[in-house]
Protein backbone atom coordinates (compact mmCIF):
# COMPACT_ATOMS: atom_id res chain seq x y z
CA UNK A 1 0.00 0.00 0.00
CA UNK A 2 2.79 2.39 0.89
CA UNK A 3 4.57 1.68 -2.39
CA UNK A 4 1.41 2.51 -4.38
CA UNK A 5 1.08 5.79 -2.56
CA UNK A 6 4.71 6.62 -3.26
CA UNK A 7 4.19 5.89 -6.97
CA UNK A 8 1.09 8.11 -7.01
CA UNK A 9 3.01 10.90 -5.32
CA UNK A 10 5.84 10.53 -7.87
CA UNK A 11 3.36 10.68 -10.76
CA UNK A 12 1.69 13.73 -9.24
CA UNK A 13 5.03 15.50 -8.81
CA UNK A 14 6.06 14.51 -12.32
CA UNK A 15 2.84 15.91 -13.76
CA UNK A 16 3.19 19.15 -11.77
CA UNK A 17 6.74 19.54 -13.01
CA UNK A 18 5.76 18.77 -16.61
CA UNK A 19 2.85 21.24 -16.68
CA UNK A 20 5.06 23.94 -15.22
CA UNK A 21 7.84 23.25 -17.74
CA UNK A 22 5.36 23.41 -20.62
CA UNK A 23 4.06 26.76 -19.37
CA UNK A 24 7.62 28.08 -19.19
CA UNK A 25 8.53 26.63 -22.59
CA UNK A 26 5.54 28.42 -24.13
CA UNK A 27 6.64 31.65 -22.46
CA UNK A 28 10.26 31.15 -23.57
CA UNK A 29 9.15 30.58 -27.16
CA UNK A 30 6.76 33.52 -27.10
CA UNK A 31 9.32 36.02 -25.76
CA UNK A 32 12.57 34.41 -26.98
CA UNK A 33 13.87 34.30 -23.41
CA UNK A 34 16.08 31.76 -21.65
CA UNK A 35 14.15 29.60 -19.18
CA UNK A 36 15.58 31.24 -16.06
CA UNK A 37 14.57 34.73 -17.21
CA UNK A 38 11.15 33.48 -18.35
CA UNK A 39 10.59 32.05 -14.87
CA UNK A 40 11.56 35.36 -13.24
CA UNK A 41 9.34 37.23 -15.69
CA UNK A 42 6.35 35.00 -14.94
CA UNK A 43 6.92 35.41 -11.19
CA UNK A 44 7.21 39.18 -11.48
CA UNK A 45 4.12 39.63 -13.66
CA UNK A 46 2.05 37.22 -11.56
CA UNK A 47 3.16 38.98 -8.37
CA UNK A 48 2.12 42.36 -9.78
CA UNK A 49 -1.15 40.92 -11.11
CA UNK A 50 -1.93 39.36 -7.75
CA UNK A 51 -1.54 42.82 -6.20
CA UNK A 52 -4.24 44.10 -8.53
CA UNK A 53 -6.79 41.32 -7.81
CA UNK A 54 -8.93 40.63 -4.78
CA UNK A 55 -7.93 37.57 -2.75
CA UNK A 56 -10.98 35.70 -4.05
CA UNK A 57 -10.23 36.50 -7.68
CA UNK A 58 -6.59 35.54 -7.18
CA UNK A 59 -7.67 32.12 -5.87
CA UNK A 60 -9.97 31.59 -8.87
CA UNK A 61 -7.11 32.43 -11.23
CA UNK A 62 -4.71 30.17 -9.32
CA UNK A 63 -7.11 27.25 -9.68
CA UNK A 64 -6.51 27.27 -13.45
CA UNK A 65 -2.74 27.54 -13.38
CA UNK A 66 -0.14 24.78 -13.06
CA UNK A 67 0.40 24.03 -9.36
CA UNK A 68 4.06 25.04 -9.40
CA UNK A 69 3.11 28.31 -11.06
CA UNK A 70 0.57 29.11 -8.35
CA UNK A 71 3.39 29.09 -5.84
CA UNK A 72 4.58 32.28 -7.58
CA UNK A 73 1.21 33.96 -7.04
CA UNK A 74 1.96 35.15 -3.53
CA UNK A 75 1.72 38.69 -2.24
CA UNK A 76 5.37 39.63 -2.08
CA UNK A 77 6.65 41.80 0.74
CA UNK A 78 7.70 44.78 -1.36
CA UNK A 79 4.18 45.16 -2.84
CA UNK A 80 2.20 44.23 0.25
CA UNK A 81 1.10 47.78 1.15
CA UNK A 82 -0.41 48.55 -2.25
CA UNK A 83 -4.17 48.25 -2.55
CA UNK A 84 -5.63 47.00 -5.86
CA UNK A 85 -6.90 50.42 -6.92
CA UNK A 86 -3.41 51.89 -6.47
CA UNK A 87 -1.95 49.97 -9.41
CA UNK A 88 -2.49 51.22 -12.94
CA UNK A 89 -0.51 50.51 -16.09
CA UNK A 90 2.52 52.67 -15.31
CA UNK A 91 2.80 51.35 -11.74
CA UNK A 92 2.33 47.77 -12.95
CA UNK A 93 5.05 48.12 -15.60
CA UNK A 94 7.27 49.89 -13.08
CA UNK A 95 6.91 47.01 -10.62
CA UNK A 96 7.88 44.46 -13.28
CA UNK A 97 10.75 46.62 -14.59
CA UNK A 98 12.07 47.10 -11.05
CA UNK A 99 11.81 43.40 -10.23
CA UNK A 100 13.66 42.36 -13.37
CA UNK A 101 16.07 45.32 -13.57
CA UNK A 102 14.95 46.27 -17.10
CA UNK A 103 13.58 49.31 -18.93
CA UNK A 104 9.84 50.04 -18.93
CA UNK A 105 9.47 49.37 -22.67
CA UNK A 106 11.06 45.93 -22.24
CA UNK A 107 8.84 45.31 -19.20
CA UNK A 108 5.78 46.01 -21.36
CA UNK A 109 6.91 43.40 -23.90
CA UNK A 110 7.37 40.86 -21.12
CA UNK A 111 4.02 41.67 -19.49
CA UNK A 112 2.25 41.29 -22.83
CA UNK A 113 3.99 37.94 -23.39
CA UNK A 114 3.05 36.58 -19.97
CA UNK A 115 -0.53 37.79 -20.42
CA UNK A 116 -0.62 36.05 -23.83
CA UNK A 117 0.42 32.74 -22.29
CA UNK A 118 -2.09 33.20 -19.45
CA UNK A 119 -4.77 33.79 -22.09
CA UNK A 120 -3.96 30.37 -23.52
CA UNK A 121 -3.98 28.75 -20.08
CA UNK A 122 -7.02 30.26 -18.36
CA UNK A 123 -10.66 29.88 -19.38
CA UNK A 124 -12.28 32.82 -21.22
CA UNK A 125 -14.78 33.29 -18.40
CA UNK A 126 -12.07 33.56 -15.77
CA UNK A 127 -10.08 35.92 -17.98
CA UNK A 128 -13.13 38.16 -18.35
CA UNK A 129 -13.50 38.17 -14.58
CA UNK A 130 -9.84 39.14 -14.11
CA UNK A 131 -10.03 41.81 -16.80
CA UNK A 132 -13.13 43.31 -15.22
CA UNK A 133 -11.05 44.10 -12.11
CA UNK A 134 -8.34 45.94 -14.04
CA UNK A 135 -8.33 49.60 -15.08
CA UNK A 136 -8.70 50.26 -18.81
CA UNK A 137 -5.04 51.20 -19.28
CA UNK A 138 -3.91 47.88 -17.78
CA UNK A 139 -6.49 45.85 -19.75
CA UNK A 140 -4.88 47.18 -22.93
CA UNK A 141 -1.83 45.01 -22.23
CA UNK A 142 -3.89 41.81 -22.58
CA UNK A 143 -4.45 40.24 -26.00
CA UNK A 144 -8.04 39.99 -27.23
CA UNK A 145 -9.96 36.98 -25.95
CA UNK A 146 -12.03 35.48 -28.77
CA UNK A 147 -15.53 34.54 -27.59
CA UNK A 148 -15.58 31.32 -29.61
CA UNK A 149 -12.12 30.16 -28.57
CA UNK A 150 -11.96 26.61 -27.37
CA UNK A 151 -10.06 26.31 -24.15
CA UNK A 152 -6.47 25.72 -25.10
CA UNK A 153 -4.29 24.87 -22.13
CA UNK A 154 -0.65 25.32 -22.95
CA UNK A 155 0.53 23.98 -19.64
CA UNK A 156 -1.54 20.80 -19.54
CA UNK A 157 0.28 17.98 -21.31
CA UNK A 158 -1.63 15.50 -23.40
CA UNK A 159 -1.99 11.93 -22.17
CA UNK A 160 0.52 10.94 -24.84
CA UNK A 161 3.07 13.47 -23.48
CA UNK A 162 2.49 12.16 -19.96
CA UNK A 163 2.94 8.57 -21.14
CA UNK A 164 6.20 9.42 -22.93
CA UNK A 165 7.46 11.24 -19.83
CA UNK A 166 6.66 8.24 -17.61
CA UNK A 167 8.41 5.90 -20.04
CA UNK A 168 11.49 8.07 -19.95
CA UNK A 169 11.46 8.22 -16.13
CA UNK A 170 10.64 4.58 -15.44
CA UNK A 171 12.78 2.83 -17.99
CA UNK A 172 10.47 2.32 -20.94
CA UNK A 173 7.26 1.24 -19.24
CA UNK A 174 4.33 3.69 -19.14
CA UNK A 175 3.12 2.58 -15.72
CA UNK A 176 6.57 2.19 -14.18
CA UNK A 177 6.27 -1.62 -14.11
Amino acid sequence: MRQIEMLRRKRHESRASTTYKLFLRTLCDSLSLPEQLAERAAASVLCALEQRLTNSEGRHLEAQLPRKLTELLVRCERHERLRPRDIGRSEFLGMVAGDLGIRIDHAETIVRGVFQVLTLQVSPGQLQSVLSMLPADLRELWPPIPEDRRRHRTARPSRRDESLERRRQYGGHPGGR
